[in-house]
């Protein structure tokens, strides 16, 4: 008897640890898609601006627990290309992080969404606009998880929000800005075959502004930015 019981009490223990296995989240390591292009916009609709840039690297890890149906980004990664801003003045290469991250994830439509807080800097000094490096910005990210073809799954992504710049000449009109980045990612098998930041040079290249010049340089000379006017859009 006792030999039955430890027995028992063995394989109890066993399907208790796989049940245990499969509820814990699984954390998906991503990488930029070379095989499409993505990229970052941001408008100004107010003065006329909308500037997009290609983004060449993206590198992620998202935690997924089907389970609870929650979602959060806990490492990401992100270069773009340089914008061009009114006056010719490039921002450089932008850096983005994700500094939080809470969300949801719906099995059923392998889709999640989430709430983050976006760090991005910029390579060159825009003091100029009063934009201070790094700036924070909040935004909502949704995705979508493709079906597996064969050891091959791509994820597709936006993340996207609004913000507000102080108007020196009128502080009760802010200028309104929003933002919104094209992702699409591959999962790799695990976080060592995710490919390294690559070594380039960035110019003008790939970018690409559509300004209606006269206004902007007038209304942008008198422009400070706060990173206390920065709003989520509701």
């Amino acid at each position: 008897m006792k030999r039955i019981s430890a027995i028992l009490t063995g394989l109890l223990t066993v399907a208790t640890a796989s049940s245990a296995t499969w509820a814990e989240a699984v954390v998906l390591n991503a990488y930029e898609n070379s095989a499409v292009v993505t990229n970052f916009s941001l408008k100004f609709p107010e003065l006329g601006i909308d500037s997009t840039s290609n983004v060449f690297y993206t590198r992620y890890q998202l935690e997924i627990d089907e389970d609870a149906g929650t979602a959060r980004f806990v490492d990401y990664i992100q270069e773009i290309e340089p914008l061009l801003l009114p006056l010719g003045i490039s921002t450089g290469r932008l850096s983005v992080r994700i500094t939080s991250s809470e969300g949801t994830y719906d099995k059923a439509s392998r889709t999640f969404r989430t709430n983050d807080t976006y760090e991005i800097r910029f390579t060159n000094d825009l003091s100029t606009f009063g934009f201070e490096t790094p700036v924070l910005l909040p935004a909502e990210s949704n995705g979508t998880l493709d079906a597996r073809v064969g050891d091959v799954q791509h994820v597709q992504m936006n993340w996207e929000g609004a913000g507000e710049l102080e108007n020196e000449s009128n502080p009760e009109e802010p200028y309104k800005f929003t933002y919104t980045c094209k992702v699409n990612t591959t999962i790799a098998a695990s976080a060592s075959d995710v490919p390294p930041l690559p070594t380039r040079s960035l110019c003008a290249e790939g970018i690409y502004s559509i300004f209606g010049l006269a206004a902007p340089m007038l209304m942008f000379a008198g422009m400070r930015v706060s990173n206390r006017r920065y709003r989520r859009s509701r």
